[in-house]
């Protein structure tokens, strides 16, 4: 077994300290590997646990993370769902695609948080999209607010 497998091991550990630092680690090695076991993190009932697998994911190959954590927006567990926006801001303006294909859903909440991490990421090449989905008749009242925040 090599220290990948081992870290990964230790992310279902009982106490959240070694979970946290195996998250950390994992991030800091960047074996992509360690992705979906990161991504089955970002339910973990210790906030410091999910906010660390999601920097971590944002360390590891961008274009094999973004593929897996699209899927994850949609997932009824809300941790799972709010660690997977902000792994995605994280990673920045290679998720911006990513999030404007949320922002699109037809999910109040997925079009919210895709709207927030895109204001938050700040990238100029998602200020169109933004404004075409605020035109959309099928985007919710508190989405277009959050696109309006967005857009700043």
């Amino acid at each position: 077994m090599d220290d990948v497998e081992i870290l990964i091991e230790q992310l279902s550990h009982d106490d959240f300290s070694v979970r946290r630092m195996a998250a950390e680690t994992l991030g800091a090695i960047g074996d992509d590997k360690a992705i979906p076991s990161l991504l089955v993190t970002l339910r973990d009932e210790e906030w410091q646990v999910r906010n660390t697998a999601q920097e971590a994911l944002s360390c590891l190959n961008q274009d094999l993370v973004l593929k897996e954590l699209l899927p994850c927006i949609q997932s009824e567990d809300a941790n799972m769902r709010n660690g997977a926006l902000s792994a995605m801001q994280s990673i920045g303006k290679e998720a911006v695609s990513s999030l404007v294909s949320a922002l699109l859903s037809s999910d109040e909440e997925n079009q919210i948080f895709s709207a927030n991490a895109l204001g938050f990421i700040g990238e100029k090449s998602a200020v169109s999209p933004l404004l075409e989905a605020f035109h959309n008749p099928a985007i919710s009242v508190n989405a277009r607010y959050a696109i309006v925040e967005a857009l700043g």
